[in-house]
């Protein structure tokens, strides 16, 4: 058996960004010879606050909301029960069930981009949303290994079912903002959505491990999947919503290993793999109704399924007793990819869905490390080429470049935004005795923003940065540890995420201000320097103590 819990209260780094988190784990197992039965429990209770990014011209305060309140409360209760059991040595059937339930309720304040003193003189909305999804599922899972002549199958076959149901009711409210952008209400809540959504998921699978040799094996494997997603209106307002959409694809891989050495393993793959629309793409698809996300559901043009082709190459193996490396390049095509398109005019996170035709990501990965007595160190560099292969128009009226009519044109081999082409990371540890200190320094490139899709906005993309955390510990003894921690060590000043947007706040002290309201990019601000220190106790039964 084992138990965990976790408390936490954080009043955050930046103004009205407190967090609240209560979690439990409890999983007990049973086994013998032939069976391994567990089963585990996850309950959360978790209220998170955000406040947004901020325009360019507000970046100099960081701490500082964009709007506020923004907050989101998850209840989730989850069990899940597995079995296996061993027929023989080269026998194993896996089973596995589970039963999930989330409860999602959040408010949060958007400006209102159709605002007019006139027509409609309300400088904001509060929208309160309430989401209860229920999923449940199973599994099965056969493998065994056979000889036929001289050649040894690992066989794999199994079948999985998922299904889920959600409830998501959401009301909206005039508001006013104040001096410091919190958006006030000043009338009643209205329903302007109520809908529920089912999804049924199925598959079954079948894989092969051939080993020709000592050196040379290969994979085969396919995946038959199945899907039916269903939304219905209970306000009785948009009866277009109600609908039934259904996906089904049979997905191969082949894949092959040589290792003629244990210093070196080769292999090479070939994958396909679907993914289906999720009910809120379903009903977010009509660049002309665009939605504050994931906030809302509407009558939309249906999506059609990502399809994944994945080419993959690479090296890998130990070199002495300590050191390991692996280099692998690879190159995903995805055909009828599905993308957010930012539309909004006044609220930062609305806009729709859409299949954009033909994206690729494609790059390399390198990784090594090593250890030399009480010290041991790892690096990773990424190289990551996220491309449009197809050229569309969307709409983007907050991009520099857009027309008179807010669209822009993506052409091939624009790069897809929030993806930086370069990251390294490089992780050092030092342990002698009861002590260990570690470093890890984490380098990013720069990316470019959402609504620029067609890297033309005059704002360029958002930077790249370098960051460093340090931490280590001091184990007392077997029941306590004295641990620290200290995030952005040198105290960098950067972003890590950007979209552009409009920002009505423009008025003194950032107030708001309709008629000078006009396009910026938007950044989400990196935590500054941060530091912990905090004790650890062990309750250890193999001691005697409690």
């Amino acid at each position: 058996g084992f138990a965990a819990v976790e408390a936490l209260r954080d009043d955050g780094w930046r103004e009205h960004s407190a967090t609240r988190i209560a979690r439990l784990f409890a999983r007990g197992d049973w086994r013998d010879a032939a069976d391994d039965v567990g089963i585990a429990l996850s309950l959360a209770d978790n209220v998170l606050n955000g406040t947004q990014t901020l325009p360019l011209s507000m970046l100099g305060n960081p701490r500082q909301p964009y709007t506020w309140p923004d907050s989101t409360n998850n209840q989730l209760g989850f069990a899940n029960a597995t079995w296996t059991h061993a027929f023989a040595e080269d026998a194993l059937l896996a089973l596995n069930g589970y039963y999930r339930r989330l409860r999602t309720t959040g408010a949060n304040s958007n400006v209102n981009g159709a605002y007019d003193p006139t027509v409609s003189p309300a400088e904001a909305f509060n929208l309160q949303t309430a989401a209860t999804t229920r999923s449940w599922g199973g599994a099965f899972q056969l493998s065994a290994k056979r000889a036929w002549g001289h050649v040894m199958h690992q066989f794999v076959v199994g079948a999985a079912f998922d299904g889920g149901s959600t409830s998501f009711h959401q009301t909206e409210q005039d508001a006013t903002f104040v001096n410091d952008r919190e958006a006030v209400g000043s009338g009643p809540f209205a329903t302007t959505t109520d809908v529920t959504s089912k999804v049924r998921y199925a598959g079954a699978y079948l894989a092969d491990t051939i080993t020709l040799s000592k050196e040379w094996s290969m994979m085969l494997a396919g995946r038959y999947n199945a899907a039916r997603i269903t939304t219905n209106d209970l306000t009785g307002d948009t009866p277009a919503i109600n609908g039934s959409n259904r996906f089904r694809r049979f997905s191969p891989a082949v894949g092959g290993n040589w290792q003629p050495v244990p210093a070196l393993n080769a292999f090479v793959s070939i994958s396909q793999g679907i993914r289906v629309p999720t009910p809120i793409e379903l009903t977010c698809a009509d660049p002309m109704a665009p939605c504050t996300l994931p906030n809302i559901f509407v009558a939309d043009p249906p999506l059609q399924p990502v399809i994944a082709t994945t080419y993959e190459a690479g090296v890998r193996g130990r070199v002495g007793t300590t050191g390991h490396y692996s280099a692998a390049i690879y190159r995903t095509e995805l055909a009828d990819d599905i993308q957010f398109v930012s539309a909004g005019n006044g609220a930062v996170n609305a806009g729709y869905f859409q299949n954009v035709g033909k994206t690729r990501r494609q790059g390399l990965e390198l990784t090594g490390g090593a250890a030399a007595g009480d010290f041991s160190w790892v690096a990773r560099y990424s190289f990551l080429d996220a491309t449009y292969q197809s050229g569309f128009e969307e709409h983007s009226p907050n991009n520099s470049s857009a027309d008179a009519a807010g669209q822009i044109a993506v052409q091939p081999g624009n790069r897809l935004p929030g993806l930086p082409r370069n990251t390294f990371r490089l992780r050092a540890d030092w342990s002698h005795g009861p002590f260990a200190i570690g470093a890890t320094v984490l380098v990013a490139g720069s990316q470019y923003a959402r609504g620029d899709e067609n890297n033309q906005d005059r704002s360029g993309p958002v930077p790249g940065y370098t960051i460093a955390t340090l931490d280590g510990t001091w184990q007392i003894d077997r029941q306590w540890q004295l641990f620290m921690r200290v995030d952005n060590l040198f105290d960098r000043t950067y972003q890590n995420f950007g979209i552009l947007g409009a920002n009505y706040f423009r008025g003194p002290g950032n107030t708001f201000a309709a008629a000078q309201a006009g396009p910026e990019q938007f950044r989400s601000p990196g935590a500054p320097l941060g530091a912990w220190i905090g004790i650890r106790y062990r309750l250890d039964r193999g001691t005697g103590k409690r």
